[in-house]
């Protein structure tokens, strides 16, 4: 590429076949002011094989690397791609319009890990704005990450659009001492040292009001009550002196109160067994010894080995008051406790990062199945590669016609009436309604499994739907 370049409407598809680390269109710092607009990008493959050990795939749909600067991104569609677009250490760009879905690992990311060109940073005073976000997993819609330090430049991300299906949990944020995963409103509404410009009020959740899971089991967690004192749970340090765990009777009932050591502390819950593709659905109480301490709590194998089940830690900002914590993870293997033939102890959750001169207080710990999300809902990445308008019936309509009157578009809630037809090299994003699943106080619980109906919006619930001080109905 050159300076003052135009990529414009192409159709890529299948790219990354044999090479990772990979952008179905890079730019990087020799080619400032350029356009990248009205393409269609599906299926950004990674090929790992021969890398380090522990590599993990990088496929991008839109790469913008390394000091590129007054680049627009407008209009673009890019679907099933590790990240959808990247903006890596660059500055003063663009990202307009943009259809992003179902991309694996985020929709967008904002990374920095440089700062030649800025003494702060080299990621800043990007524009992200009119963009619509449509994640397929649990993973947050947009990830801002700083090696740096402050995310206070990056830029400002305004009118974009976040559908909560699969998670209310879109966008992440960490930088050298936190990593916070936030509700849109919560994120709104942050503050803090190190914090970036949140995405402004005009930006909208989309699809609430229906529940994506039905809880179909019980908490899976032996003792994750405490009704049976400390039995499973344990703590760990690396120096001296080891952190202490003290069973407390808390307002509510039993509570553990851990006293970090002499270096980071890890809290453990019990072991337990998990299913690899199931989504599972997380609840805790827990408190801090000071107002925004951070709350790492990851799922993991819990010996002999210890891979993560989950792509990376939830964070949380805790507070000295008592406070329920959710969320929902898809396990990445099946493990189960004490597995004769793998030597698996089992599952367990560790709660991170607890440091020298900090204590963290946790309680009810529960963690439900949660029914497998085609049985509630189906998604769509429709798309025209073509260099002329096109007609789409409903891609169900051969195998499961049951679902074509139920499809809706994104953003924008309007029923699909098929067949649809759809202008050259673009796309649309569509996903079903189940009238089952309507979630009144959009807790995340549908109305008919919620024994707390009128939680606040602001309130984390468990799988029963209940926030902290509210007693389930009978």
């Amino acid at each position: 590429m050159i300076a003052n370049g135009i990529v414009e409407r192409n159709a890529i598809l299948n790219s990354c076949l044999q090479m990772n680390d990979c952008g179905a269109i890079y730019i990087n710092y020799a080619s400032p002011n350029t356009r990248i607009a009205s393409n269609l990008i599906e299926r950004v493959n990674s090929d790992i094989d021969g890398v380090i050990v522990n590599a993990t795939s990088h496929a991008v749909g839109i790469y913008i690397d390394a000091n590129s600067t007054n680049t627009t991104v407008e209009n673009n569609a890019i679907a099933w791609a590790d990240y959808g677009i990247l903006l890596h250490d660059s500055y003063s760009n663009r990202v307009i319009g943009n259809l992003l879905h179902g991309n694996r690992k985020s929709q967008l990311w904002l990374q920095e890990q440089t700062n030649k060109i800025i003494s702060t940073g080299d990621l800043q005073d990007n524009e992200m704005s009119s963009n619509r976000f449509f994640s397929t997993t649990s993973f947050p819609s947009v990830i801002i990450d700083g090696g740096i330090g402050s995310l206070t430049n990056f830029g400002i991300l305004s009118k974009n659009y976040y559908s909560s299906l699969f998670s209310k949990r879109v966008v992440n944020e960490s930088w050298p001492t936190h990593n916070l995963t936030y509700t849109l409103s919560e994120w709104q509404g942050a503050s803090g040292e190190g914090r970036t410009s949140q995405d402004l009020g005009s930006s909208q959740l989309v699809q609430e009001g229906y529940a994506t899971y039905l809880a179909v089991g019980n908490n899976i967690v032996p003792n994750g009550g405490l009704k049976d004192g400390m039995r499973g749970w344990s703590s760990w340090n690396a120096t001296a002196p080891l952190s202490t765990r003290v069973y407390e009777t808390c307002p509510f009932g039993p509570c553990l109160r851990i006293t970090a050591g002499g270096s980071e502390t890890i809290a453990s819950t019990p072991n337990f067994s998990v299913e690899a593709g199931r989504a599972y659905r997380v609840t805790f109480d827990a408190r801090t010894s000071t107002d925004g301490q951070f709350i790492a709590p990851l799922v993991r194998r819990g010996g002999p080995l210890y891979d993560r089940l989950m792509p990376a830690s939830q964070g949380f900002s805790g507070s000295v008051e008592w406070r329920r914590y959710s969320f929902v993870f898809t396990a990445a293997m099946t493990v189960n406790e004490g597995d004769p033939i793998t030597g698996d102890l089992g599952a367990r959750v560790d709660f991170e990062r607890i440091l020298p001169g900090q204590t963290f207080w946790i309680a009810n710990v529960e963690i439900v199945p949660l029914q497998n999300v085609e049985n509630t809902l189906r998604t769509q990445f429709v798309a025209n590669p073509d260099r002329v308008t096109q007609s789409h019936d409903c891609p169900d309509r051969e195998t499961a016609p049951e679902y074509c009157d139920r499809y809706r578009i994104f953003p924008e809630g309007t029923q699909v009436n098929w067949p649809i037809d759809l202008p050259s090299l673009s796309a649309i994003s569509m996903y079903t309604i189940n009238r089952a699943m309507l979630d009144t106080d959009n807790d995340g619980t549908a109305d008919s499994a919620d024994l707390c109906p009128g939680t606040l919006r602001t309130d984390q619930v468990n799988a029963s739907g209940c926030a902290l001080t509210q007693i389930p109905k009978q």
